[in-house]
This record gives C-alpha cells, sequence and structure tokens, in this order.
C-alpha cells in the first residue's frame, strides 16, 4: 500500500501551483555552474563505480540548482541509477525539520521552547535539575542516547521500534549524563522526546505536522519521515555497507518514528527547504531567528549547535550545516548564507566521507570567497605532546578474574550481563552471544567503546558502572546467589 499521502493525488494537486514557480527538474535544467567546475566535482566523486551504490549531489546558487548530478545505483538489484530526484534517508540531518516545528509551535504560543519537558512528557522523572525543551534541542540535557541504551541492551536495529518504544525506554532513565545546560552532549533521545511533544501539543504526529505545515506549502512532494515499514516510496534508495564488489544491504526499515532521524527526501526538494532560509514563507523572520539561535551552556559559553544545525564557519565564511550516518545512508547539507551557497550530497553507502567531500565542493564553488585556514604553531609535535601527556601507568586489577564474576542487572535498560572469568580474563554473556572484555586499568574494563568500571567490595564485586560516550552512569548490580 501506499500509506502516504506523500505521494497521493491529493498532495500533488495541493501543491502543483508551488511547483511551477519551483526550479526545473534536472532533466530541463541548463546548468550555471561553470565546465571547470562541474568537471572538478565529477572528479571528486570518480571513486564512485557505474555498477556501485553511490551519491546524489545538488550546489545550489540564489534559489536555483547551479548544478546536480547522480553517481552510481540507487538499486544493486535493479540497476537504477542515482539522479537528483532520487529518495535518500537523510539521517540527523532530519534533525532540522523537527526543530522547525517546534519553532512553529513556539511562534504560535503553543508551548515555549522554555518550558520543563515534563509539562509534555510527566513520566520523564523529575531529576535534580530541570530539563527544558530547549535543551533538548541544544543537545544539552544530558538525557541519555536511546540509541546507545539499545547497544548496551543488545537490542538489534534491525527489530521493529518506534517513537513510543523509544519514549519508555528513555523515561525509565532515573539519572542524566551531566546536568542540563553545563555540557554539550550529542543525544538522539532529545529529538525523539521531541516528536513526542510534537505529539502531545497538536494530537498529530511528527510527520503529519511536518506535512501539514512545512513540507506540502514549500512543494516538498517527495519528502515526508519513514513511520510504516510496509509503505512504498517512489524512487527510494537502498541503502547499503560494504565495498569492493562485496555490498550488502543496510537498510534500517523496522525504525518506524520521527525526531532524531528517518526524514527521506531529495536533493531536488531539499533545494525549496534551502530557499525558505532566505525568503521564509514558512515561519517567517522569526522561525529563522529561532532556528539559528545557538545554545548557551550555564557557564555563559555559547555554544555551536542552535535549533538542528550547527552555526559556524568554514574558512573565513558563514556556513550553517549538519550531517547524517544512518545505517548504509550518509547526508550532509552545508549552507553558505553570505554567498548565497549550498552544498548537498546525499549518498546510500556507509564508507562515503561526506563531510570531507562536501568541503571539497565549498572549495571548488568557492575558491574565490575562502580563506585558507592558518595552522596552529608546532601542530604535529604539539600532538605529538598531548598524547604523550596522555599516557598513564596501567594498573593492576584489585581482585582475581573469579572476583568480578556474576551475573549483573540494571533496571534502567532491563538486561542482565552475566559476567564470566574465563580463559584468565574476563567475557559478558548476553543473550546467547559471548564477548572478550578487554582490562583497561584497575577495576575498569572495556568491551566494544564501552568501559565498566567495577566497584569492589572485598574479595568481590558489587555493581559496575557504565560509561558508552553519549550514555554514563548506568550502574548494573550484582544479583543475589
Amino acid at each position: 500500500m501506499i500509506g502516504s499521502r506523500s505521494w497521493t493525488l491529493g498532495r500533488a494537486v495541493g501543491t502543483v501551483m508551488l511547483l511551477l514557480m519551483a526550479p526545473l527538474p534536472v532533466h530541463g535544467q541548463r546548468w550555471t555552474l561553470d565546465e571547470t567546475m562541474r568537471a572538478q566535482i565529477d572528479e571528486t566523486f570518480s571513486f564512485i563505480g557505474r555498477d556501485a551504490p553511490g551519491c546524489a549531489v545538488g550546489v545550489v546558487q540564489d534559489g536555483q540548482l547551479a548544478y546536480a548530478k547522480g553517481y552510481g545505483l540507487a538499486n544493486l538489484d535493479w540497476g537504477v541509477p542515482i539522479t537528483a530526484s532520487t529518495v535518500f534517508d537523510i539521517g540527523s540531518v532530519s534533525k532540522q525539520f523537527t526543530a522547525a516545528a517546534l519553532a512553529l509551535l513556539d511562534i504560535e504560543g503553543v508551548l515555549s521552547l522554555d518550558d520543563l519537558v515534563q509539562e509534555w512528557i510527566p513520566e520523564l522523572p523529575a531529576y535534580e535539575k530541570p530539563v527544558t525543551i530547549r535543551h533538548l534541542l541544544n543537545h544539552t540535557s544530558g538525557v541519555r542516547d536511546y540509541l546507545t541504551l539499545m547497544r548496551l541492551a543488545n537490542i538489534d536495529y534491525a527489530n521493529v521500534f518506534d517513537e513510543f518504544d523509544g519514549v519508555e525506554m528513555i523515561t525509565r532513565q532515573q539519572a542524566l549524563n551531566f546536568d542540563p545546560g553545563s555540557e554539550y552532549l550529542y543525544s538522539n533521545s532529545g529529538y525523539l522526546l521531541l516528536a513526542n511533544i510534537v505529539r502531545r501539543a497538536t494530537g498529530q504526529s511528527l510527520r503529519e505536522f511536518l506535512e501539514e505545515r512545512v513540507f506540502d506549502p514549500l512543494g516538498m512532494a517527495h519528502t515526508s519521515i519513514w513511520d510504516l515499514n510496509t509503505e512504498i516510496v517512489p524512487e527510494r534508495a537502498m541503502g547499503y555497507s560494504g565495498g569492493d564488489g562485496d555490498w550488502r544491504i543496510n537498510h534500517a526499515w523496522n525504525f518506524q518514528m520521527g525526531g532524531d532521524g528517518q526524514v527521506i527526501t531529495s536533493v531536488e526538494d531539499l533545494v525549496r527547504w534551502d530557499a525558505n532560509f532566505y525568503d521564509p514563507t514558512v515561519g517567517r523572520q522569526p522561525f529563522l531567528d529561532r532556528m539559528h539561535t545557538r545554545g548557551i551552556l550555564n557557564s555563559g559559553d555559547t555554544i555551536r549547535y542552535a535549533l538542528g544545525l550547527n552555526v559556524g564557519e568554514y574558512k573565513g565564511v558563514r556556513r550553517v550545516q549538519h550531517g547524517g550516518s544512518w545505517a548504509g545512508f550518509r547526508a550532509q547539507l552545508a549552507r553558505y548564507p553570505d554567498q548565497h551557497t549550498t552544498v548537498v550530497v546525499l549518498c546510500n553507502r556507509s564508507d562515503a566521507n561526506l563531510g570531507g567531500r562536501a568541503n571539497l565542493i565549498a572549495d571548488i564553488v568557492l575558491a574565490d570567497e575562502l580563506e585558507e585556514p592558518v595552522a596552529e604553531a608546532g601542530g604535529a609535535e604539539a600532538e605529538a605532546g598531548r598524547s604523550s601527556d596522555a599516557e598513564q601507568t596501567v594498573e593492576p586489577p584489585s581482585l582475581p578474574m573469579e572476583g568480578y564474576a556474576g551475573r549483573y542487572r540494571s533496571s534502567e535498560i532491563d538486561v542482565v550481563y552475566d559476567i564470566r572469568a574465563e580463559d584468565g580474563g574476563l567475557s559478558r554473556h548476553l543473550d546467547g552471544e559471548s564477548a572478550p572484555l578487554t582490562h583497561v586499568s584497575g577495576d575498569v574494563f572495556a568491551i566494544g567503546g564501552i568501559r565498566l568500571t567495577f566497584h569492589t567490595d572485598g574479595d568481590s564485586a558489587d555493581s559496575f558502572a557504565v560509561d558508552a560516550g553519549r550514555v554514563t552512569g548506568i550502574v548494573f548490580e550484582r544479583e543475589s546467589m
């Protein structure tokens, strides 16, 4: 079935006048970017073979596509080529659309960005320090990242998982990574909670709200949120991982929600979204003001992250950008507002270094505008010195391996780690799988980027705390025998 009216006749009729005024489709476009620049961009993507997954590239200048091209295949099974109308999952580039929904609701007085999150999601624990909607938007909330929680619980990303599953997992957390507003730490949980706030404030899913208030008004007829795993999406690219002819499908079919990701769109549609940042038919100037307001920490320091956008500079010119990485997809949208130029790169292969390639396109297109970065004095030596200073003596474990062994439970992620002493070391057994723990120092062990710090009591450990980057402070207690 075609589950969304995103691709129904009704939506097409509702946007026909906007489409008539929009940039011409690629097949009818005369490129305004000069031939030399086009050749240099083509060379940047020459690593993509004709029979491999690839990328769609767009350069937008003064509201029009100055150049767009597809490289590689959208679908390896059928040999479908990528074009500027190919629909990609754009990963975390989606966050600016979620932020847009909250900005519009704030403008209209439905809610305030400074509301406590618990006013809208009362089941979120009353933490020691208050968490606001603005904290969620700026990634300064301290709310633990739900994707990391899933990894800790060994929940496969291929499982069916929706907004309500995510909210239930997040609201089970009894502590934060840090006091709200004290630090910046990227957390997908914040944007998933924002999607749920939109639902509770409006009675609409984030998808419904954005289609009515953003996508339709801007004529983004091929843009939506992937929240139904049986839905048919015309011109959709498949996601892939691998390489060197050994590609495999890597497509998160069963993540059925919006908020932190899951927007599906094309280069052509993103031209229309980009235009709203110069002539904001959606939200007008108050919308732009909110979207570009950078977060401020409790210390008074201003961070680069605004509302779903990183606001900063690149080689001496202003840049507003965000990247995305999810399953086999990579995406980058970088706007240079003073030059009225935007670079869009969408790929369906996980090995694409889009930050670097988007920068290379900017270097080509804005060569006369950019400044060369000034190298810091003694860069290599200073870096080597810092690495040397960071070296620490590795302390031996305080207990024999048997003293750490046991079954440990976390109620916050509802999982048991079976830690066993095996082969002179420790291993974790979870859901029938075994993985070795690497000793770091003292009572600290690691597994796959996750640190376990054991608390010892006498001749055995009674608990351990987890540090997994975007999740800290989760405690596993030893189960009584």
